[in-house]
């Protein structure tokens, strides 16, 4: 339901945006691809790919990031965001196809894992061997977060850093230790962190020439 709320407030924050300003404003709708890597370790574990909004007059712009992230050993992280960037390289009057452009923004929006997993094990527990299981449940599957981020663009090439801080996971173990004389049960909870660092390298595909938005 979460997804829902923040996938509606996405376009029509983008709808609006689309129509405010001045007649002869000037915009160019762009889209991304990427790959990349979390924590400098995680080869090829971030992918994402981001339609955009940009606009010359405010020299920013507006997208929405579909991104998947996978964690090493655990359960991949999916998320929708909106973020808002700017320019910073203003003397290249707007986004130019032949100067490095950078931007810095910020994203914010919704995060979620499925980590419903079954771990078997062999223990001694109490001087008894036995079979381990564990079955591990997330409580808050649909969490908030935001993340700042920095872009650097040249030509169609975007190299995309930014960090991910995501409100804490909380979730739920429950073991079945087996024994060849009975079984026992319990519980545990406990919360977790999701914040992840990315670093993306892709590909920008839009028009050569920006195309003019009349407003009614």
């Amino acid at each position: 339901m979460l997804k829902k709320i923040f996938s509606g407030i996405t376009f029509v924050v983008l709808a609006c945006t689309w129509q405010k300003g001045s007649s002869q404003e000037l915009r160019k709708f762009m889209f991304f691809g990427g790959i990349g890597n979390s924590d400098l370790s995680n080869v090829f574990s971030v992918r994402s790919v981001e339609p955009s909004l940009w606009s010359k007059k405010r020299s920013s712009s507006l997208s929405l990031r579909l991104e998947s992230f996978d964690r090493p050993s655990l359960e991949k992280c999916n998320s929708i965001t909106i973020c808002r960037q700017y320019l910073l390289t203003k003397g290249s009057s707007y986004f130019s196809v032949n100067k490095l452009s950078v931007f810095v923004g910020l994203g914010l929006g919704s995060y979620w894992a499925k980590n419903e997993n079954t771990v078997l094990t062999t223990a001694t527990i109490g001087g008894t061997q036995g079979m381990l299981y564990t079955f591990i449940d997330n409580v808050n599957n649909a969490r908030v977060g935001f993340y700042p981020r920095i872009t650097f663009i040249y030509k169609h090439l975007a190299l995309v850093f930014d960090y991910n801080f995501i409100y804490r996971e909380h979730l739920q173990n429950r073991y079945i230790f087996f024994t060849p004389t009975g079984s026992q049960m319990w519980a545990s909870s406990y919360y977790r962190s999701e914040n992840y660092f990315g670093i993306k390298i892709g590909y920008f595909f839009y028009r050569n020439k920006a195309v003019e938005i009349r407003s009614h």
